[in-house]
């Protein structure tokens, strides 16, 4: 007879990469920090984005419209 056993019973639990990130970010403050920043850089140029695209607007035309160059605000939107 065929035993079957389900792999959570015969092998420890892993943590998630969820749980390890959270882990690391709780005992390093100035990469929570960091993180934190990266995540609101990245909101912000995904808002940008979004509004250019609601309003049909190339970049250069939106660059025109507030008084800067197409290639600032590709680099808004990328955010890295």
């Amino acid at each position: 007879a065929h035993i079957n056993i389900r792999p959570s019973m015969t092998t420890p639990r892993r943590r998630s990469l969820i749980e390890a990130i959270n882990e690391r970010l709780g005992r390093d403050r100035n990469l929570a920090e960091a993180v934190s920043a990266e995540r609101t850089n990245a909101e912000i140029a995904s808002e940008i984005y979004n509004a250019r695209a609601e309003a049909g607007m190339t970049q250069s035309e939106l660059a025109s419209l507030v008084g800067t160059t197409q290639s600032a605000i590709s680099r808004l939107e990328d955010a890295d």
